[in-house]
């Protein structure tokens, strides 16, 4: 039995992936035997129950306790024999093998130590979100401990070995990979129409969880930078995190007085907003492998990103996109207005990437590498 453990099942890129992958791993290795446990809760925890038994790790601490149970405790230490059962609750079900999704997984893996087996880390974290997580050193316990370690993107290989010492033949990349027939059966969800978008504008397009790393600051201000382009829309899908960051970037867009952007929130129809934007913009400061690249760019969506803040320059290379230096807004929108002035490019450059996107990133090349590193190791 393999024992998959993910930190969260949100609706975010490193869950996904692994929900990819077990969904693959169900359909076409129906004979391995696994199961699922989470470090938290989310949106997708029935997602992943469907696919394997899973549960959400959760340590048997009483929130309160009568006056019985703390007696109880005391005199038989209940508590802890508890916790010491429940943590041993894998011991005799035969596992193989510990598939753990992310690098923060550190301290639960510790726990889990007297399963005494292999430990493959997927590692879908740059440098800044480690150091957040490697406090305590878990993150670095968690890599020393993991006997491989796989990685989305050749800059997340190159973080870790020079900034972590990890051996290079300890690594291998696997990027993600996203659904051939995504976005072949759009809805009649009218993007524009919702948005009071016109028919004619420029949109350019942003997606993902609203956080400091993926730049919704400079997002604003690029909006700005061109707000005199009247017939240019700027719009971001995805949740924040907060509800006082929403407020935030409201009046930031309202003391601004900017009619030409739109935080549009998360959305079930994802494809049918790719279809309505003409381009793609990654502002990240530091991104693995945004899945959400991968998506646009089947919908034949060339993309700008910043270099040296992730993997999306591997996926653009010279002909799909424009990488411009690290966040100059300058530099964006000066090719945000040449891939407007110039459809052919632009409808060029998307071709391209769809068609790489085709030939080397859908779930059918990406999902067998994973098993065939996996396999090495049960």
């Amino acid at each position: 039995m393999i024992l998959f453990i993910g930190h969260e099942a949100s609706r975010t890129g490193a869950p996904k992936v692994l929900l990819d992958f077990l969904k693959w791993l169900r359909s076409h290795k129906p004979e391995v035997a696994a199961q699922i446990l989470l470090r938290k809760s989310g949106e997708r925890v029935g997602d992943f129950a469907q696919v394997f038994p899973t549960q959400v790790w959760k340590l048997p601490y009483p929130e309160r306790i009568s006056l019985w149970q703390g007696l109880d405790n005391k005199l038989f230490d209940t508590f802890r024999k508890n916790q010491e059962k429940y943590i041993r609750q894998f011991e005799n079900q035969n596992v193989k093998l510990i598939f753990s999704n992310t690098c923060t997984n550190g301290e639960l893996l510790e726990q889990l130590s007297y399963l005494k087996v292999p430990i493959i880390t997927f590692v879908h974290e740059l440098e800044s979100v480690i150091r957040i997580f490697n406090q305590n050193g878990a993150v670095t316990r968690n890599l020393q401990i993991s006997t491989h370690i796989i990685v989305p993107s050749e800059a997340t290989k190159n973080n870790l070995v020079e900034n972590h010492q990890i051996p290079p033949a300890k690594i291998s990349v696997c990027y993600g990979g996203v659904e051939p027939d995504f976005g072949k059966n759009l809805t009649d969800f009218e993007v524009r129409k919702k948005l009071n978008i016109p028919e004619n504008a420029f949109v350019v397009g942003s997606f993902g969880t609203i956080e400091p790393r993926k730049s919704p600051e400079l997002f604003v201000l690029l909006a700005k930078k061109l707000e005199k382009h009247e017939d240019i829309y700027f719009i971001w899908v995805g949740r924040f995190l907060s509800d006082s960051e929403k407020y935030r970037f409201e009046y930031q867009i309202r003391t601004l007085g900017l009619k030409n952007i739109i935080f549009a929130g998360a959305s079930d129809q994802i494809a049918n907003y790719y279809q309505t934007i003409d381009l793609m913009l990654t502002l990240s400061q530091e991104d693995p492998f945004p899945l959400v690249n991968l998506e646009a760019g089947l919908l034949e969506k060339p993309i700008i990103c910043f270099e040296n803040a992730g993997g999306t320059p591997e996926l653009i290379e010279e002909n799909a996109g424009f990488v411009v230096p690290f966040l100059d807004l300058e530099a964006v929108a000066e090719k945000i207005l040449f891939l407007k002035n110039n459809p052919e490019i632009r409808t060029q450059m998307g071709t391209n990437l769809a068609q790489k996107v085709k030939n080397h990133f859908t779930t059918e090349q990406t999902m067998p590498k994973i098993w065939d590193i996996i396999q090495k190791y049960i």
